[in-house]
């Protein structure tokens, strides 16, 4: 996961609200430097509340869905269903990780 600045720009979007500075084939080479360096997801919002928890000594992680292949297009495409069922697998990402952990500290003690 790449964190970026914002939603348009600094994910190299072109459906933005204002005209960007670059054009599609900049956005289309941009996505796929992107990928071949490893990328499969783009978010905005996790630097700044891990950033906060750290400075808080707040511990925090953060799970990210990847919604739109970039390769593919920019606009959700998902159903309201899809997109529930991707809320519901991060749940269990998460729980279950919390699970574990939590076995693993008992079986230590």
């Amino acid at each position: 996961t790449m964190a970026a600045d914002d939603f348009f720009e600094g994910q190299g979007r072109t459906d933005g609200a204002l005209t960007p500075w670059y054009n599609e084939q900049d956005k289309i080479d941009f996505i796929h430097r992107l990928h071949d360096a490893g990328v499969r997801n783009i978010e905005m919002e996790s630097v700044a509340l891990m950033g906060f928890c750290q400075r808080a000594k707040i511990p925090a992680a953060c799970v990210c869905v990847t919604l739109v292949n970039r390769l593919e297009g920019d606009q959700i495409t998902s159903t309201k269903r899809q997109l529930a069922k991707y809320n519901e697998y991060s749940i269990r990402v998460v729980s279950n990780y919390i699970a574990t952990t939590e076995a693993k500290t008992a079986a230590t003690h």
